[in-house]
């Protein structure tokens, strides 16, 4: 560092081997990127010294256009220099991967849809996007002959790299790659909806019952299933938070639950026959909401609580509200695992951002450590209920 191999020996090198017959490709760490354009320029900017400094840019989405192809090529002619990043290299070589490999499988996605082509039509818009890069197969093909042609510049041509040890780092130099047509997760949004919906009764009671003791007379009953027939979706609603509230001061009162440093559940036993129940009660109002509406209450929540026993509600329902039914059962288990440590997360890292303390988890900085934890937890959630 600071011993002039940026400012006087990269520049020098580019001057000597930039001769008209070969690419001159300088490959820096992205920090350095503006620092070195700037540099290059800079010295190459007066008359006897004259040279232009380009620079390649390529990401998973960039096409490879004729553009690209004649920019490299008019690099090598005209002698100039051309920086980018290990990033950009290492997207343009999976990038002709990509491009084999659609070509190979026969699979050829398309970056246009039936319903924008008829509002297109409708409305006389023009394409936002040339024709010519459509995915289509004659347009892979075209895309990967000019790659080859591009990648054959840098075969005949000189890696010029800067911060070798960083940019070469076996551990810090990796690039993920997503291959194929981004397609929305399997039951998204509900997926995550879901486990909101659980947690978000959690939370209220979490705040209920803060700083409060428990009620005389309670004795942790859930005083059976509620009955949404005779009352509205929001008396419902506050009929089963009352009762979940009164179950959180029995567990309380037994020591099957702590209030303090937050309220964190300490018997599964307890969660499944008191709190469980609820929580499935709860959950049934959002299936309803969603569309469930063939089976009645006690069937539903049967299998919210105890699993599938009825394999007659598959003839009732659709695939859809089975894999639905099926996605509420593991969340309502995977909510009894999580929401305690979930809300133990969120707690501390409101406590850091407010008063700007270190974290206790790994030493590092709170507002970095506890939402990272906070939101493991929520992945967690998301994955047992896949």
């Amino acid at each position: 560092m600071g011993e002039g191999k940026t400012t006087v020996i990269a520049p020098l090198l580019g001057l000597l081997l930039g001769d008209g017959s070969q690419l001159v490709l300088q490959i820096v760490p992205a920090p350095l990127l503006s620092f070195s354009l700037a540099v290059l320029r800079q010295c190459f900017s007066s008359a006897p010294l004259l040279k232009s400094v380009w620079t390649f840019a390529f990401d998973r989405r960039t096409a490879v256009s004729a553009e690209l192809l004649n920019k490299s090529l008019t690099a090598v002619s005209e002698r100039a220099l051309m920086v980018t990043t290990p990033s950009a290299v290492k997207a343009f070589m999976l990038k002709l991967i990509e491009l084999l490999h659609l070509l190979d499988t026969g699979q050829y996605p398309r970056n246009r849809s039936t319903l924008a082509q008829g509002l297109r039509r409708i409305f006389g818009l023009k394409r936002s996007q040339p024709q010519s890069l459509a995915l289509d197969k004659p347009t892979l093909q075209a895309q990967a002959a000019r790659a080859v042609k591009i990648l054959g510049v840098w075969r005949h041509g000189v890696a010029v790299i800067d911060e070798v040890d960083v940019v070469l780092h076996p551990l810090r130099s990796e690039l993920n790659w997503p291959l194929g047509d981004k397609h929305a997760l399997d039951f998204a949004p509900v997926r995550w909806e879901l486990p909101w919906h659980l947690l978000n009764l959690l939370f209220i009671a979490q705040e209920a019952t803060a700083g409060k003791t428990a009620p005389s007379g309670l004795n942790g009953n859930s005083g059976g299933a509620a009955n949404t027939g005779g009352m509205t979706v929001a008396a419902a609603e506050e009929n089963i938070k009352e009762r979940l509230l009164a179950v959180i001061a029995f567990g309380l009162s037994q020591n099957t639950l702590q209030r303090v440093p937050h309220l964190t559940l300490l018997s599964d036993e307890f969660y499944h026959d008191k709190m469980r129940p609820l929580l499935a009660e709860w959950l049934l109002l959002w299936l309803r909401r969603n569309g469930l509406h063939e089976v009645s209450d006690e069937a539903a929540l049967r299998c919210l609580v105890r699993g599938v026993e009825d394999r007659g509600l598959h003839a009732q329902i659709t695939d859809r509200q089975v894999r639905r039914e099926a996605l509420a059962c593991k969340t309502t288990w995977a909510c009894r695992m999580s929401w305690c440590e979930w809300r133990h997360g969120l707690v501390r890292a409101e406590h850091a951002l407010r008063h700007g303390q270190r974290c206790i988890c790994a030493g590092s900085h709170a507002r970095t450590c506890c939402w990272a934890h906070a939101c493991q937890i929520a992945y967690e959630i998301a994955y047992l209920a896949s």
